[in-house]
């Protein structure tokens, strides 16, 4: 991997970061694809150590971060079904610690002799 290679894909491994720590989602496609890109094109050309192990580090700190992100964007999604479930819905528990829901209570048939 030659020195501009190496800077190349560093930088984009910096603005990777920042977009993860910004909530940019949309632009990560865009960096991802320039990834693809570049690793592609110097499959075949030989590569330092040292370089290896900075683009290794960069990489993995990145994953880390694209994980907490995905991991956040669930909590939120489930805490917003929570709200919406809990806007349509109320429950609460009987003598016998069953759940019941209030919201929509049980009809009864009624009978008249």
């Amino acid at each position: 991997m030659t020195h501009k290679t190496t800077s190349t894909l560093t930088a984009i491994l910096e603005r990777e970061r920042n977009m993860l720590l910004e909530g940019d989602f949309a632009e990560l496609e865009r960096i991802a694809k320039q990834k693809e890109g570049l690793l592609s094109d110097t499959a075949v050309v030989s590569h330092e150590p040292a370089d290896l192990a900075k683009i290794r580090q960069l990489s993995e700190r990145n994953e880390k971060l694209l994980q907490a992100s995905l991991e956040g964007v669930k909590a939120a999604r489930s805490r917003l079904s929570d709200i919406r479930r809990a806007s349509n819905q109320l429950e609460t528990y009987t003598n016998a610690g069953k759940v019941r829901d209030l919201a929509h209570p049980r009809r009864q048939v009624e009978r008249r002799a």
